[in-house]
C-alpha cells in the first residue's frame, strides 16, 4: 500500500469520512499549487476557471482580463489548495459556506 493510500485510510478511520473523500483530501495535500512550477500553476488554474465558467453557463470564450485576475487571486490567496479543489471551493464560497 502506498504512503498516500495509508494516509487516506488513516484519515478515513480517524475522521469518520468515506475513503473516497479521504483520498481526495490526501491527493489535494500532495498536489498543492504552491509546490508547482509557476507556468504549471497558471495552466492548471486557467483550466479549472474555464471549466467552472462553462459549468455555470458561459457560452463563449472566457475573456483574458477576468481569467488573468482569477489566476492572480488563486495564486496569491489559495496556493495551499490543489487545482482539483478549486471548483469545490468556488461552490462552497458561492453558497456562503466559506468566509474571507
Amino acid at each position: 500500500m502506498s504512503s498516500a493510500l495509508k494516509k487516506a485510510s488513516a484519515l478515513a478511520d480517524t475522521a469518520g469520512c468515506s475513503s473516497s473523500l479521504a483520498r481526495l483530501a490526501v491527493a489535494g495535500d500532495h498536489n498543492q499549487l504552491r509546490h508547482m512550477h509557476p507556468a504549471r500553476q497558471i495552466d492548471e488554474i486557467e483550466a479549472q476557471v474555464k471549466a467552472i465558467c462553462e459549468s455555470y453557463g458561459a457560452r463563449s470564450q472566457v475573456e483574458k482580463a477576468p481569467l488573468k485576475e482569477s489566476v492572480r487571486i488563486v495564486r496569491e490567496r489559495f496556493a495551499f489548495i490543489a487545482p482539483e479543489e478549486i471548483a469545490g471551493a468556488y461552490r462552497l464560497w458561492g453558497c456562503g459556506e466559506v468566509k474571507r
